[in-house]
């Protein structure tokens, strides 16, 4: 036991500082989770050997599951309502045209029958939003026309779909579903996901706002009710994903206490649940056997990225006088990831032996659309003109939203403070800047515009907003005595020490820096460097 959770330790501790890595080097961090696993497999350093596919299987699907309630989740409806009806196509019918042309196209350029093929496509016909936006995310690219919101519903509620197709080509394999029931098994699986996915989200909202748990214990409470939305669907052949992905959408645009805590909470398990489904990939590999898989592997991602997605997307995309542009981003946008895995294990140990190597194949076309799509996607965007510097992609997740911080400060007026006299309308203050009220001698005032600030006045503000830390240290040098740059100006600091000054403060005054400013003794001149070199000392 202490071994293993070593082992476990170990990978996580890694996996964390492979993903800082990834955000320096801009190498995709599920690449390196990868490779971590395959250092730690069987071929690898570590000889570790692992086949034990129904244990991955049980581990990948229950990642799976918060993958895919986070994913509906963060999704913010103001915005995704927007787009609704192009996603939806896309996440339906898209899929099942993606997974028919690959099976086309796979069926006659490698002679495999064609339930087959159509299994491979089912698998592969998922894309994978956390790629994409991590690809955004990273470089702060905003996209015209919607695209971003129309990526992340897509790549959300596609998996349901993919999983289901997936499903019922592994039922028709193996004898145990017929046309004459594939209808009412379809209706079972969207109703059921639907009906269930409705129900404990509002059964998860109404306890939540009645009972009033202790912070923590909300967060463990809503970790249960998605188990429970994607066990009970399953219980009556529902579809579980479709079912937890409703669940986080209806819960992810509603209100209720201690919501932003369960958006870093979510936002951890989602991330560690990547991390654990790409280092089994790469512990269950073998990467000899991934010889014989590269070839049909490379078909199936060509007949993929640039025949079955975009035949796709163009065709269902037409009628509603799409941009070229968006439609050959939205194309080449569609990463394969963690889902198509998933399925890939689940095909494995689903009763049937396929002629083919599922696994490898899969693992290889996955290793295909990061490396090619993933390290070219923001070069694609710009190239298609489709960047807009104007819009934040952040602003697509509730979970971003629910960041929305408002900060409180309390601001002493101490004697010579350069506020005292002034009238609060006077103050040069940021509109997200708001003064709550003044304490003067015990008493609280509720300040006007004329209201004038006095010595000892105790002022309580609000900030409101996303605040971040300055992308830029900033410094501080006290003048000394006898200092060369006294009696000099603020410019001439400036220009001869290559930095930008901020602010000076003098004997507990704040002054603006103006060019002509003349420099006293004991000044605190706070600046930033131009430069690497720091300033010279004086």
């Amino acid at each position: 036991m202490i071994p293993i959770l070593l082992l476990v330790s170990f990978v996580i501790l890694l996996s964390c500082i492979l993903d800082k890595f990834s955000l320096k080097s801009g190498v995709p961090a599920l690449l390196l989770f990868i490779g971590l696993g395959m250092i730690f497999g069987e071929e690898g350093l570590f000889k570790i050997s692992f086949y034990d596919f129904s244990m991955a299987n049980n581990v990948c699907s229950t990642a799976l599951i918060f993958i895919m309630f986070y994913g509906g989740f963060g999704t913010k409806w103001k915005e995704a309502k927007k787009v609704i009806i192009e996603a939806s196509i896309l996440s339906s019918l898209g899929v099942f045209l993606t997974a028919l042309f690959v099976a086309v196209g796979v069926h006659f350029l490698l002679s495999w029958s064609w339930l087959e093929s159509f299994l491979f496509g089912s698998i592969l016909s998922s894309t994978d939003a956390a790629s994409v936006f991590s690809i955004l995310k990273r470089k702060k690219l905003g996209l015209k026309e919607n695209t971003a919101s129309l990526l992340e519903v897509e790549s959300g509620s596609n998996d349901p779909c993919s999983y289901m197709m997936t499903l019922i080509s592994l039922l028709y394999l193996t004898g145990e579903v017929r046309g004459s029931t594939l209808f009412s098994y379809v209706i079972l699986q969207l109703g059921g996901g639907l009906f269930f996915g409705g129900i404990f989200s509002f059964l998860t909202r109404f306890l939540l706002k009645k009972l009033h748990f202790a912070e923590g214990l909300d967060t463990l409470f809503i970790t249960g009710s998605v188990i429970a939305a994607y066990a009970l669907p399953g219980y009556f052949n529902g579809n579980g994903y479709l079912s937890v992905y409703i669940f986080g959408i209806l819960l992810g645009n509603s209100s209720f206490p201690h919501k932003e805590n369960l958006s870093s909470f979510y936002d951890g398990v989602t991330g560690l649940a990547q991390m654990f489904i790409f280092f089994l990939l790469g512990l269950l590999s073998t990467p000899s056997r991934l010889v014989d898989a590269f070839m049909p592997a490379l078909v199936i991602f060509l007949i993929l990225t640039f025949l079955a997605r975009p035949i796709s997307v163009f065709s269902l995309l037409f009628p509603f006088h799409t941009s070229k542009e968006k439609k050959l981003l939205v194309s080449f946008a569609g990463l394969r990831g963690a889902a198509s895995i998933v399925f890939a294990i689940m095909t494995i140990v689903h009763h049937y032996t396929p002629k083919q190597d599922v696994f490898h194949i899969v693992f290889c076309v996955v290793l295909l659309s990061m490396i090619f799509q993933a390290s070219s996607l923001a070069w694609v965007a710009i190239r298609l003109n489709m960047i807009d510097s104007k819009i934040d992609v952040m602003e697509i997740f509730t979970d971003y939203a629910s960041k929305t911080k408002l900060q409180f400060f309390e601001i002493p007026i101490p004697k010579n403070h350069y506020w005292i006299g002034m009238r609060i309308k006077d103050l040069l203050l940021p509109p997200n800047i708001l003064i709550l009220n003044i304490v003067r001698n015990t008493e609280q005032i509720v300040p006007y515009g004329d209201f004038i600030i006095q010595e000892n006045d105790l002022i309580h503000l609000s900030i409101l907003g996303n605040n971040q830390k300055l992308s830029f240290d900033i410094d501080m040098y006290l003048l000394p005595s006898k200092s060369k740059w006294i009696g000099k100006t603020v410019q001439e600091y400036g220009e001869k020490k290559h930095v930008f000054i901020s602010l000076i403060v003098r004997k507990e005054k704040a002054l603006m820096p103006k060019a002509t400013l003349v420099l006293e003794e004991e000044d605190q001149i706070y600046f930033h460097k131009k430069e690497k070199n720091p300033p010279l000392k004086s």
